[in-house]
């Protein structure tokens, strides 16, 4: 349980991080940062928690049900992003804030994704040292 604490410890200090960043780019360069930034946040930690209970789930069984689990879970993430893109630039009307939504959504997507991938790394180190 401890390092499910942790994990939301650590995703909140990078949300924090991220919607800082967002309100300050937003004060100094309003055009960088797009109307739909907070949309993009909170669908991007609801996807991290969701990769993280699956991949944490499949670390449980076993190693090679780890990387099943946590492959799938990249597969889904990515056509669920894909469709998330796609239904932004469907209904969007002004082209110009397309630019802008693909930057923020990027930057938000791998800073989480990157965030993820650490703390994953780390659990997975952890998990080897308890087995030796």
């Amino acid at each position: 349980m401890n390092q499910h604490k942790h994990f939301l410890i650590y995703l909140s200090l990078i949300t924090f991080f991220v919607v800082v960043s967002g309100i300050v780019l937003r004060y100094f360069v309003p055009d960088w940062i797009n109307a739909y930034l907070w949309y993009e946040i909170v669908y991007m930690i609801l996807l991290t928690l969701i990769t993280y209970i699956v991949a944490m789930k499949g670390m449980k069984k076993d190693f090679y049900s780890f990387q099943n689990y946590y492959m799938g879970m990249m597969g889904v993430r990515l056509l669920v992003t894909g469709g998330f893109i796609f239904l932004y630039f469907y209904s969007v009307e002004e082209k110009k804030d397309a630019y802008s939504f693909l930057i923020n959504f990027f930057v938000v997507y791998i800073t989480y994704t990157f965030f993820e991938v650490l703390f994953l790394v780390k659990q997975i180190n952890q998990s080897d040292s308890k087995q030796k």
